[in-house]
């Protein structure tokens, strides 16, 4: 994990880049490639593309975000606006990892009715998914393991996102 010591702008340009030359995106192919972003005032889970893109005021609110596929994902976050960012890839070439699926809170009934590309919470929330039709809307998350060298008990060193899934 890097501390990266810029304006928060020329992070994330700096980060996005990465990201498109790392996914290898392009117009002309199909993306399995998501992208999950935290605001200070809102969450969104949407497809990556080539010309995603936020504004100045957005990354100005912006806490964590998460570019993943199957194989890796890269994440740009920080604690609170104003601090800076911190950036890690992770893939998997650690061996010991398990995977859990956890839904995502859909209140399918209100989803439905709305019709306005967001899925609504059962608590009153909102949020963006790259396809509101998903029933049992998840994700899957990969946690990575080590052996923790005093006690010799298994902890979870990191964890990542690997895909949505329709469980």
């Amino acid at each position: 994990m890097t501390e990266i010591k810029k304006e928060p702008a020329e992070q994330f340009s700096a980060f996005l880049e990465n990201c498109k030359k790392d996914f290898a995106i392009s117009d002309t192919t199909p993306s399995r490639v998501y992208v999950m972003t935290e605001f200070s005032d809102s969450f969104d889970l949407l497809t990556f593309s080539q010309d995603f893109s936020l504004s100045d005021s957005d990354v100005e609110k912006l806490l964590d975000i998460r570019i993943f596929n199957e194989k890796m994902e890269y994440r740009l976050f920080r604690s609170n606006i104003g601090s800076c960012f911190h950036e890690r890839k992770a893939d998997d070439t650690v061996e010991n990892f398990y995977d859990d699926i956890y839904y995502l809170d859909v209140d399918t009934n209100k989803t439905l009715e709305e019709k306005d590309g967001y899925v609504y919470t059962t608590g009153g929330g909102r949020y963006h998914l790259p396809d509101t039709r998903m029933q049992n809307a998840g994700i899957r998350i990969r946690y990575y393991m080590e052996r923790d060298d005093f006690s010799s008990v298994a902890k979870v060193t990191d964890w990542r996102i690997v895909e949505l899934v329709e469980v």
